[in-house]
C-alpha cells in the first residue's frame, strides 16, 4: 500500500506537531520505507553488475578490434610481398 501525497503531508504535520501517532500507520510507513530501501539497494546493484558486464563487453569487442586490425594489416603486407613477388617473376 502507497501514501498519497496528503497522506504524507498529514502524516508529516502530525509528527512535527509531536502528537499521538498511529503505531499501525508507523509500522507500515517504517516497512515501506525499509522495503524501499532494499529495493533501491538492490537496483542499485543490479546497474552496477549491468555496468560490470557491458564494460567487460567493450572491452572484449575492442581486444577483437585489435585483432582484427593486426590480421588485416598482415594480410595486406603478404599481398604485398606477393604482388612484389608476381612482379618480379613477370619482369624476368
Amino acid at each position: 500500500m502507497l501514501l498519497s501525497d496528503s497522506s504524507l503531508v498529514t502524516l508529516d504535520t502530525t509528527l512535527c506537531m509531536n502528537a499521538t501517532v498511529d503505531p499501525d500507520l508507523l509500522k507500515l510507513v517504517q516497512q515501506n520505507v525499509n522495503t524501499l530501501k532494499i529495493d533501491v539497494e538492490r537496483l542499485t546493484f543490479e546497474v552496477q553488475e549491468d555496468e560490470e558486464r557491458v564494460s567487460q563487453a567493450l572491452n572484449n569487442i575492442s581486444t577483437s578490434l585489435e585483432e582484427l586490425e593486426e590480421r588485416v594489416a598482415s594480410l595486406e603486407r603478404e599481398q604485398e610481398v606477393m604482388k612484389q613477388e608476381q612482379s618480379s617473376l613477370l619482369n624476368k
